[in-house]
């Protein structure tokens, strides 16, 4: 994760410029690291807000949504799917026109889904609105769907259930450690997208639950499938990743909630 420096929790609206260049924004943190600034909002309360007053930069921006809760069930729950990972190279602005963000939350009950995250640019001409899709909860035995539409992975009735999709890739499918002795994995989430600009992965899905083992959590914050015995775990927040499916549990693990994050050279 890239270093934080110099944070402004922005409650207030802030003001801020740099050469000709000049923003305003509510609801953000702004940081910095090496030549860059970074803009992220996390809240999935409150809406924020980004306007650039003057001037002219080549802004660079990650939109993630929510991801599903995990399952749970009689026997065995599927992991939640991841939210969708969005990254644009140059973000299409008017100079004096109000953006605002919203932050999907993760799914909050068992195999509920999550909140899609969007940024909506109202000018004169109309409004344009990018969104990062939730991903999914689902049920017993089946993984959900990611918000970029990757599949959950398959389980086996009565043994374990399959894994969430992850942005980048399908849930996978429940392995088997013994026939012989009934003992089963469940499935691991699928992975999630990597952003280079700041060397971090979202949109993991969480893993499915299972009689012996719980499948890991894909890369980019998936929460792990629980047991029989375990628990498993939530999606991270502000990564959109998937939570864990719980087996024989009504202690369902909420999906990770979106997040948001302009970056321009400072």
């Amino acid at each position: 994760m890239f270093s934080m420096i110099n944070s402004i929790n922005a409650i207030q609206p802030k003001k801020s410029s740099s050469s000709s260049f000049s923003y305003t924004q509510t609801g953000g943190t702004i940081s910095t690291s090496g030549t860059n600034t970074f803009l992220t909002f996390t809240s999935t309360t409150t809406t924020g807000t980004f306007k650039i007053n003057s001037g002219s930069k080549t802004i660079q921006y990650l939109l993630v949504g929510g991801g599903g809760a995990g399952a749970t069930a009689s026997k065995y729950g599927g992991g939640g799917g991841g939210g969708q990972v969005i990254k644009g190279t140059s973000l299409s602005y008017k100079t004096s026109t109000t953006m605002v963000i919203t932050i999907g939350a993760g799914g909050s009950s068992s195999a509920e889904s999550g909140t899609a995250s969007t940024i909506t640019n109202t000018g004169t001409a109309g409004s344009t609105t990018i969104t990062a899709t939730f991903g999914l909860g689902f049920g017993a035995y089946t993984g959900g769907v990611s918000g970029s539409g990757k599949s959950g992975g398959p389980g086996l009735t009565n043994y374990a259930a399959g894994g969430g999709g992850g942005d980048s890739a399908d849930g996978n499918s429940y392995t088997t450690i013994s026939s012989f002795f009934n003992r089963y994995q469940g499935g691991v989430g699928g992975a999630g997208t990597s952003w280079s600009v700041n060397s971090t992965t979202y949109g993991g899905g969480g893993g499915g639950s299972g009689n012996t083992l719980g499948g890991a959590g894909g890369s980019g914050g998936g929460g792990s499938g629980g047991t029989l015995l375990s628990n498993g775990s939530v999606g991270s927040d502000n990564t959109g990743g998937g939570g864990g499916g719980q087996a024989n549990s009504s202690d369902f693990k909420a999906g990770g909630s979106g997040i948001c994050i302009f970056v321009w050279a400072t």
